[in-house]
């Protein structure tokens, strides 16, 4: 099997970087290139993850292309109802299999496939897309950039490149080279981060305000490289091959709003479960009780598809709260102007400093348990009333 940590680095992009020379050769990629994808992807699965999960995620696929193919309420609802399942097990494996026994039947990236295989089937559902041919659909399926850590595809948008598939421009060559070679830098300092991370981390009990603030900055910084590093890796290697991917990051911590945010953290992720969660259970249609459950609930499912554990269900309905808290005041104050309007650039700054702090309290969760991280929060406030400094 590759090691794929910290993320296709060394040896494996180099070598997938190389694969991609045949794609900029004329004509090659229109007649032969979604073959030629079909085949290196299905071989990256095989060499990541071996032919035991490889087999497993074929029959998931090839399930839900078959319910896809029938197109009826009842083998709709059956795919869907495996594929949950499937993710559930999962996550359940990962967190209460302490001896990792169980760990080797966890198929790569199931998470990735779970979303985009009910995307699929949806869509089909509704009449948005048709079913395709094999190939296209087991490339959508298996295209080794994304098959990891996404971005979640869409599957019209990447259908229709496939069908019109050809050897990227030089502009699209020399954007891919430069998030590539950003997504490195990201994920090397995601990881000097980390080291850091560990080093200040038995000190936060004696820690002032100050060194624990700078704590949370260091732990929002280590996890937005780390995932947006990932991303502009997998979306600079999909561009080398002529494949647009959708964008995953957009400078989310310069937002202004917690909604805000959450429409440039992990796009493709929070805008699934937008699509396919909180505006199918109705969204802000059905009145504010509703809308404030609906996306409790949508956060609740963005933090169990992380991990199943106390620290990721609070953690998630701590996003749900600050989503639910930011809505009721855009409803309340939608009209009205404030005097610190007079000086934009200050308000501007005050909202981008209170989304952050809020946000990279919140990070604490994903690394420690709830009881640690409220410790750390307590600490934290108890800092600044007492203004320990």
């Amino acid at each position: 099997m590759i090691n794929l940590e910290p993320t296709f680095l060394s040896l494996t992009l180099i070598v997938l970087i190389i694969m991609s020379a045949p794609m900029h050769l004329k004509s090659f990629a229109s007649r032969l290139g979604a073959w030629y994808l079909l085949c290196i992807s299905l071989a990256f699965y095989f060499f990541a993850a071996g032919y035991k999960q490889l087999l497993l995620i074929v029959v998931l696929a090839a399930l839900t292309r078959y319910a896809a193919k029938k197109n009826t309420k009842r083998s709709y609802i059956l795919a869907i109802g495996v594929l949950c399942i499937s993710i559930i097990v999962s996550k359940w494996i990962i967190a209460f299999d302490k001896t990792n026994v169980l760990h080797y039947f966890i198929p790569l990236g199931i998470s990735f496939f779970t979303f985009e295989f009910i995307h699929y089937l949806t869509e089909v559902r509704k009449g948005s897309i048709q079913v395709g041919g094999a190939k296209d659909y087991y490339l959508f399926a298996f295209f080794f950039p994304t098959v990891v850590s996404g971005p979640i595809k869409r599957a019209q948008d990447f259908t229709d490149q496939i069908d019109l598939l050809t050897r990227p421009s030089r502009k699209l060559l020399l954007i891919s080279f430069q998030r590539i070679s950003l997504g490195i830098i990201y994920k090397f300092l995601a990881d000097y981060l980390v080291s850091q991370q560990e080093l200040a981390f038995p000190h936060l009990g004696n820690a002032g305000a100050t060194k624990t603030y700078l704590f949370f900055v260091i732990i929002s910084s280590r996890i937005f490289l780390d995932f947006a590093g990932y991303s502009l890796i997998a979306i600079g290697l999909a561009g080398l091959y002529g494949v647009l991917v959708p964008q995953n990051f957009r400078a989310p911590y310069l937002s202004l709003s917690i909604i805000d945010f959450w429409n440039r953290w992990h796009i493709s992720l929070s805008s699934w479960v937008r699509d396919y969660l909180y505006i199918p259970l109705g969204g802000s249609r059905k009145g504010k009780l509703k809308q404030s459950f609906n996306l409790l609930l949508a956060m609740l499912v963005i933090g169990l598809w992380h991990g199943f554990g106390a620290n990721f269900i609070v953690w998630g309905l701590y996003q749900g709260l600050g989503l639910t808290a930011n809505h009721m005041w855009r409803q309340r104050f939608s009209q009205t102007t404030f005097v610190a309007s007079e000086w934009p650039l200050l308000v501007k700054f005050v909202k981008i400093f209170f989304v952050f702090s809020f946000v990279s309290i919140g990070w604490l969760f994903f690394f420690y348990p709830v009881g640690e991280a409220f410790s750390i929060i307590t600490n934290f406030c108890k800092s600044i009333w007492a203004l320990n400094l």
